[in-house]
Parts: C-alpha cells; structure tokens; sequence
C-alpha cells in the first residue's frame, strides 16, 4: 500500500469502478486531497480513453453544509483521460524539438458518481 494522505474517506472512496461500462453521461468523482471535483464523460472512444468535462456545481444547503447541486457546464474544456494499468490519468500533448510527446497526470478518480465536496477547515 502507498502512503496514506488527505482523507481517509477519499483514499477508501477512490480509484472505484461503481457502473460496468464507462459511457457518454457517466458521472466521475476526482478525489484530491480532502476536497472532490465531479466530472462527466463526453466522450468515450473504448473503455481507457475517454473524454471528461468538470461539471458545475452551486451550494443548496446552507452555509458550511457541503450540500451541493452539480450540473453539466460546457463552459469547461474537455479533457482527455487514459487508463494505464489500474490507474487512471489526465493526458495532455505538447509539442518539444518539433515532435509531439504525451503528458501524464494520475488522477484518482471513481466512476458512476459525481460529487462536489469542499473542505472547508483549509
């Protein structure tokens, strides 16, 4: 097992596959590291290469609650994601001495859910 940081709720929560097949719509939770982001998948090209949008979201409940609507926002850019062994990472490509290279981030993700969540003792 990694080191342990953060939430011990997000470390249990994440890198978890909560439908059978990633689809256009799937909702997508990124844990960092208390705090956690929803996404949905708006493009899927096989089951590890995907495209992901960060959603919006708005508190409903009230002040300090961390009760929060999530919403599509397509004012937000795709982004596209691979699965790399059991992980999955945020990909990007650039251009170095006129060849084009491919970046890669991990990001501890679970789909099925997309859940806001903002920790507010930081």
């Amino acid at each position: 097992m990694g080191k342990w940081y953060g939430s011990v709720q997000n470390r249990i929560e994440e890198n978890r596959m909560l439908v059978d097949e990633i689809k256009v719509g799937t909702g997508m939770t990124e844990y960092l590291w208390s705090d956690c982001t929803p996404y949905e998948v708006v493009e899927v090209k096989d089951q590890k290469h995907i495209k992901v949008r960060r959603m919006g979201h708005e508190l409903v409940g009230e002040a300090f609650t961390n009760e929060w609507r999530v919403f599509s926002d397509e004012s937000y850019p795709a982004e596209a994601m691979t699965k790399r062994g059991k992980y999955w990472y945020f990909t990007s490509e650039y251009e170095e001495d006129g060849k084009t290279k491919r970046a890669y981030h991990r990001a501890n993700v679970t789909f099925g859910v997309a859940r806001y969540y903002y920790d507010y003792s930081f």
